[in-house]
């Protein structure tokens, strides 16, 4: 994430491979004396829903054969929520430091991914909707049909104001 920021805030440097570019970060943080923390505590979930699940897939096979659907049929989509604004398990901070402070994330910048796969293990493009304002009085819009676009060409974009999937999308 760190080389994609980095792109996007220095658009001249956008032909640089991702390896040079990560050296270029080490080394600031190495000169700046800047270190990766990491989070020392996690909690964890102790629910166990195998069985749901077992039952759940057995149900759907059963209803794919009564039905008679071809496999390449079946499709398996979700969509995830992607806040930018994460409370990761690692933050920068200067070496030899007792303790690591960090503010929760404020911005509500975020966007949806929908993901899917077939039955028969074909995985569909990716298609993500960022929050943001439509057609090309917005930022993010602009920056994906630009013919400098720093996104990859394999995956599906758009912009939606609350960055949800809804039925223009």
């Amino acid at each position: 994430l760190m080389c994609a920021e980095y792109k996007r805030l220095n658009m001249e440097d956008c032909t640089v491979s991702n390896v040079i570019i990560r050296r270029r970060i080490y080394r600031w943080m190495k000169r700046k004396k800047i270190t990766m923390r990491r989070v020392t505590h996690v909690a964890q979930n102790t629910r166990d829903i195998r069985e749901a699940m077992r039952d759940w897939v057995s149900y759907i096979l059963e209803q794919i054969q009564m039905l008679n659907i071809p496999f390449e049929n079946v499709a398996n989509f979700d969509e995830t929520n992607l806040d930018f604004s994460v409370d990761g398990g690692s933050t920068l901070n200067s070496k030899g430091a007792k303790t690591v402070s960090v503010k929760g994330g404020q911005s509500s910048d975020r966007a949806t991914a929908f993901i899917g796969v077939s039955m028969t293990g074909e995985c569909f493009p990716p298609y993500i909707i960022y929050k943001g304002m439509d057609k090309s009085t917005g930022r993010v819009w602009r920056e994906f049909n630009s013919p400098k676009c720093l996104y990859p060409k394999e995956m599906l974009y758009a912009v939606q104001p609350n960055a949800w999937m809804d039925e223009t999308r």
